[in-house]
């Protein structure tokens, strides 16, 4: 398993050993926004990637791709002023 400032995953969230799962803060994958790999330390990334990771870890069926990488695509809106 690859570790480079968080566990290295592919777009399934499998970190690279049979059986190892990645999600969340730890979890470093590509975004394809930025054209590199990316550890988003954010809850909503956190909430998001579990269901998905556990899902391909043990569910029925191949795996799926875990699309959401939001907290740095689609930022929040802040009123200043």
């Amino acid at each position: 398993m690859a570790v480079r400032d968080g566990v290295l995953c592919d777009p399934y969230l499998a970190a690279g050993t049979p059986g190892v799962w990645a999600a969340g803060d730890v979890a470093r994958r590509q975004h394809p926004g930025h054209g590199r790999t990316l550890r988003l330390e954010h809850w909503t990334n956190a909430a998001e990637q579990g269901a998905p990771a556990a899902r391909n870890a043990v569910g029925p069926g191949p795996a799926q791709p875990c699309a959401t990488l939001r907290a740095c695509t689609a930022p929040t809106p802040v009123a200043v002023g």
